[in-house]
């Protein structure tokens, strides 16, 4: 059995318990919470908030050396919970003049306690604009993208759709970066001397807040066209039908020129017909029968006229006309 005096003091422990746990807000130590509530984009509404866990002390924001207040931009939120309470500081319309370091400071009798953080105010990474060039080969050329962020990193650039194999190294261009204002930046990929392989579609790219910024740029090599026979077939006495696959040089092809060269004679001769520009093959006519004869065809755009392609063999026409024919296109 217990004295009395183990009750009394077991009695005033357990009083002693019970006070601690219903005044708990009021005895925690001092401390101070800082969190920013959004990301601190250019133009956006951000907030930051204070918390402590003691209920009755002072809070005030300061930004650099002087203390926060409100104005048409910045308010303050205050409230408080069962657990904590809260100084929160709004930011409307977010410019870069508001980045830098924020301390939010708690007083309570002679205890003071801080908590700070700090932020870059980000513009989200976006393609401003591209520009495309026409060039002929062996001209000078350019392509440009105007990139908009910050901050933006990484720019380069690469060729667009194309895969690299095994140990092919991907190419090296040569391209320049100008800064047009804080939060826009220019690149030019350029082209001295341009070759056929050249054509193509480009990426200009950097890194951005919020991840990669891709533009696409059209880089058209203008060329003279080039012809690639792929069907020589005889159609009867006087008749050989031709198929071709063009690379029209980015340039429409205005008309084609055919010339024969039958075996035993000494030179070509021009076929006399016009063929038209949006032709990819096409039916010779009034050959003699029985004979052989050697084709060989050009195309003409705006550029000049490109290489002859010839085939390599003879091709004898026949005896007899016949009265089914491919149909020329």
């Amino acid at each position: 059995m217990l004295a009395k005096g183990s009750r009394i003091l077991n009695l005033f422990q357990y009083y002693t318990f019970l006070t601690y746990i219903f005044n708990y807000k009021d005895v925690v130590s001092l401390s101070v919470d800082v969190s920013l509530e959004s990301k601190p984009h250019a133009g956006s509404n951000i907030s930051l908030m204070c918390k402590t866990e003691s209920l009755s002390n002072t809070k005030w924001w300061v930004f650099g050396d002087e203390n926060v207040t409100a104005t048409d931009r910045i308010s303050f939120d205050r409230g408080e919970s069962d657990y904590y309470s809260y100084l929160r500081l709004n930011i409307s319309h977010l410019t870069f003049d508001h980045q830098g370091k924020y301390t939010c400071f708690a007083a309570e009798g002679e205890d003071i306690a801080t908590g700070s953080l700090a932020f870059n105010v980000t513009v989200p990474g976006k393609v401003v604009s591209t520009s495309n060039a026409h060039a002929n080969v062996t001209s000078p050329a350019s392509l440009s993208c105007t990139l908009e962020g910050y901050p933006l990193t990484n720019v380069s650039w690469e060729r667009a759709n194309v895969t690299f194999v095994g140990d092919d190294e991907q190419e090296k261009f040569n391209f320049t970066v100008g800064k047009l204002s804080e939060t826009k930046l220019e690149t030019s990929l350029e082209f001295p001397k341009l070759k056929p392989r050249d054509n193509g579609s480009y990426l200009c790219q950097a890194i951005g807040v919020d991840g990669p910024v891709v533009g696409v740029a059209n880089l058209y090599v203008l060329d003279v066209p080039h012809i690639y026979i792929d069907v020589v077939k005889v159609v009867g006495a006087r008749r050989i039908f031709l198929n071709w696959t063009l690379n029209d040089g980015n340039e429409p092809v205005q008309e084609y020129f055919v010339k024969t060269f039958a075996n035993g004679s000494n030179e070509w001769t021009f076929y006399p017909e016009k063929i038209p520009g949006g032709n990819t093959s096409y039916i010779i006519q009034n050959l003699q029968p029985n004979t052989e004869y050697k084709i060989k065809l050009m195309a003409k755009n705006a550029i000049g006229r490109g290489i002859e392609q010839d085939t390599p063999d003879f091709y004898k026409t026949s005896t007899k006309t016949l009265i089914s024919l491919p149909k020329s296109r």
